[in-house]
C-alpha cells in the first residue's frame, strides 16, 4: 500500500500537486495557528512518504500515515487497521474475489455548482462490497475537504459534467 492510495482514501484529490507531491490540507487543523489556511500536508509519491510540516510530523509509510490521519498511535495495529477498513483499504495484499468490504477507489467523478465549486463526489470501488464487481461511494466537499456521504439532510448532487453541457441546446441524459 502507498501513501498515496491512504491519501485519495480520506481526502480525496488533493487541493494541488507540485511535481511528485500531492498537497493537502491537514487533517488536524487545531495544530496550526490559523487553521490550515495554505494546505501543509504533502505527500511524495515517488518516494512513499508524507509530511505535515506545521505538524512537524512525518512518515515513510502507508501505515504512519494512516495512524497520523486517524490522530492514533501507529503501535496501535488493531485501531490502525479498522481506521483503513473504514476508508475501504487494507493493509497488506488484498484479494482480487473479496467477498465483503470495497476494494480501492479507481475513479472519482466530481460534481461541480454553477460557478465551477466542488459539491461532491462519487467514487468507484473495485471490487465492490459483498462481492459485486464495483460499487460507488459518495463524499461532500465541505470546509475546504472532502468529508464522506453526502450529509444528513443530504444534499442533492448537482448534474455530472454541469459546465461543460449548460450552454447546449440539446443534452442527452443517461441513468448509469
Amino acid at each position: 500500500m502507498k501513501c498515496e492510495e491512504v491519501a485519495r482514501a480520506a481526502l480525496g484529490e488533493p487541493v494541488k500537486r507540485e511535481g511528485a507531491e500531492l498537497i493537502y490540507c491537514c487533517l488536524h487543523p487545531e495544530r496550526h495557528k490559523n487553521g490550515d489556511a495554505h494546505p501543509s500536508l504533502k505527500i511524495n509519491t515517488q518516494k512513499n512518504a508524507w509530511g505535515c510540516f506545521v505538524c512537524g510530523k512525518t512518515g515513510r509509510s502507508a501505515w504512519t500515515l494512516a495512524a497520523f490521519m486517524a490522530g492514533i498511535d501507529p503501535k496501535d495495529k488493531k485501531t490502525v487497521s479498522r481506521w483503513l477498513k473504514q476508508h475501504g483499504l487494507h493493509y497488506g495484499k488484498r484479494s482480487p474475489k473479496a467477498t465483503s468490504g470495497r476494494g480501492p477507489v479507481v475513479a472519482e467523478f466530481i460534481h461541480f455548482d454553477e460557478n465551477g465549486n466542488p459539491v461532491c463526489k462519487k467514487r468507484r470501488h473495485e471490487p465492490g462490497a459483498n462481492g459485486k464487481d464495483k460499487d460507488y461511494t459518495w463524499q461532500r466537499f465541505e470546509n475546504g475537504r472532502w468529508i464522506n456521504g453526502l450529509g444528513d439532510p443530504p444534499i442533492t448532487p448537482p448534474l455530472y459534467r454541469h459546465q461543460e453541457t449548460k450552454n447546449e441546446s440539446f443534452v442527452l441524459l443517461f441513468e448509469s
